[in-house]
C-alpha cells in the first residue's frame, strides 16, 4: 500500500512538470504567432500597431480598418497557433515555420504565399523577417548554435524554395538540423531522470522499513505465542480452582441439607412416638380391647399452581395424585396447619419447571441459580402453610435446590 502511494506521487510529480512544460511552450509558441500576426498586419498596412508590446489577436484586428484583405491575411496567420504539437515541437524549428515555411504552400495557406510572393523581390520584407526571428528567439529563448555562420537571410531567400508542410518542419540539413539548446530539449532529461531517482530511493528506503517491521512482528509474535500459552493454561487452572470451589459448595449444601432432613425426622418421630412405660411381667394393666384407638394416619394432599399472593385454594386439593396437574404434596401436621414439598414424581417437576415465577419461586427459595439443564428439584426444607378460611396460607416458603 506504502509503494503504491509512493508511486502515485511519484507520478503526479513528473506529470505536473511535463504539463507544466507543455504549457509554457504552448504559450510561447501563442506569443510567437501574435507578435508575427502584428508584425505582418502593420506591414501590410504601413502604419504602427505597436507589435513591441506583443498585442494579442483581439487587439491586432483593432489595428485593421477597412482592409479586408488586411484583415483575412491576420485570421490566417491567428490559424497557426493550432499547428502546435507538443511531441514534435523545437524552437528552431517553430521559427521556421512562421518566417519561412508558411509563405511556401499556397493550398494551405493561400493568404501568407500571396502576401510573401507579391514581396519576395523587397529587401525591407527581407529585413522585417530578419527582425521578426531575432524577436522569436528572444520569445522563445534561443540563441544560434556554435559554429552556424548562416544569417537570419537566408530563410527569406528560402521563399522561391521547396514548399513546407502544413506542420512544423524538421531540418533537413546537417546545420540547421543541430538542436538549439532549450529547457524541454536539455533540463526535462535531466528533471525525468532526478524525479525516477529519487523513487527508487524511496522504494528502496520503504522496502528496509517493511523488512525490519515485518521482523520485529515476527518477533513480537512469537512472544504473544508464548505469553498466550501461559495465559491459557493459567485460565485452565483457575478454571479447574472455580469448579473445585463449586463442588465444595454443592457438597457443603447436601450435607447441611442431610442434617437439616435429620432434625425433621428426629422431630417427626418425637411427635408421633407415645411415651414408653415399662411393665415389669404381671403387673400389666387389664387392657379393654374396645378402649384401643388406632394409630392416626398423617393426611396427605396434592396442589397445583399457587395464586398470585402465594397461597393455594383448598378447593383445588385433590387426596389422589393427578400427573400433569399435582405439583406440591401437603401433609397435614394438623387441622389448619401442615407442610409442604414438591413432588419428586418426575411429572412434577417437569410442569414446575415450565413456569418458574409462578409455579416454583411464588411459594420456594432456591439455594443455587436455575440451571437450563437441571431435570430434579431437591427440597431441603418444607415449607410451612396455615388454613384460613378457604385457602392455605403459606407461612414460610420451602428451601430448594435446583439439581442436572
Amino acid at each position: 500500500m506504502k509503494v503504491s502511494k509512493l508511486y502515485i506521487v511519484a507520478t503526479l510529480m513528473l506529470s505536473t512538470a511535463v504539463q507544466a512544460q507543455i504549457s509554457k511552450e504552448q504559450e510561447q509558441f501563442n506569443q510567437a504567432v501574435n507578435y508575427v500576426n502584428c508584425k505582418y498586419v502593420e506591414y501590410s498596412l504601413q502604419k504602427k500597431c505597436n507589435c513591441e508590446t506583443q498585442p494579442e489577436f483581439d487587439l491586432i484586428i483593432k489595428c485593421v480598418t477597412n482592409e479586408n484583405v488586411t484583415l483575412e491575411l491576420a485570421k490566417e496567420i491567428d490559424s497557426l497557433k493550432s499547428k502546435y504539437d507538443s511531441q514534435t515541437f523545437d524552437a528552431t524549428r517553430a521559427i521556421r515555420f512562421l518566417t519561412d515555411s508558411i509563405f511556401n504552400d499556397s493550398k494551405a495557406y493561400p493568404k501568407l504565399y500571396a502576401f510573401a510572393k507579391k514581396r519576395k523581390d523587397n529587401d525591407d520584407f527581407k529585413e522585417l523577417k530578419d527582425s521578426i526571428i531575432d524577436t522569436l528567439k528572444k520569445i522563445f529563448a534561443v540563441s544560434n548554435p556554435v559554429g552556424d555562420s548562416s544569417t537570419t537571410s537566408d530563410t527569406a531567400q528560402r521563399l522561391n524554395g521547396d514548399k513546407g508542410k502544413d506542420t512544423i518542419p524538421s531540418s533537413s540539413d546537417g546545420s540547421e538540423g543541430k538542436e538549439i539548446f532549450s529547457f524541454r530539449n536539455f533540463f526535462l532529461p535531466i528533471i525525468i531522470s532526478v524525479i525516477f531517482s529519487v523513487i527508487l530511493a524511496l522504494l528502496m528506503v520503504n522496502l528496509f522499513f517493511v523488512r525490519k517491521n515485518q521482523l520485529n512482528k515476527d518477533d513480537d509474535s512469537g512472544q504473544r505465542s508464548d505469553e498466550d500459552k501461559i495465559q491459557k493454561k493459567l485460565g485452565n487452572l483457575e478454571s479447574a480452582i472455580r469448579d473445585w470451589q463449586n463442588s465444595r459448595d454443592d457438597f457443603s449444601r447436601r450435607i447441611g441439607s442431610l442434617e437439616n432432613d435429620i432434625k425433621f425426622l428426629k422431630t417427626t418421630i418425637q411427635n408421633k412416638s407415645a411415651p414408653f412405660e415399662y411393665n415389669a411381667p404381671g403387673n400389666e394393666a387389664p387392657v379393654n380391647p374396645l378402649d384401643r384407638q388406632p394409630e392416626a394416619k398423617a393426611e396427605v394432599f396434592y396442589l397445583s399452581t399457587p395464586n398470585a399472593d402465594g397461597s393455594f385454594n383448598v378447593s383445588s386439593a385433590s387426596p389422589d395424585y393427578k400427573e400433569g396437574a399435582s405439583i406440591y404434596r401437603f401433609t397435614k401436621t394438623n387441622d389448619n396447619k401442615a407442610t409442604f414439598t414438591i413432588d419428586e414424581r418426575e411429572a412434577s417437576i417437569r410442569l414446575a419447571l415450565q413456569y418458574l415465577e409462578s409455579n416454583i419461586e411464588r411459594v420456594c427459595e432456591a439455594f443455587n441459580a436455575y440451571n437450563p439443564k437441571a431435570r430434579s428439584i431437591y427440597t431441603k426444607t418444607p415449607g410451612k402453610a396455615e388454613l384460613i378460611g378457604d385457602k392455605w396460607k403459606v407461612t414460610a416458603k420451602a428451601e430448594i435446590t435446583y439439581e442436572s
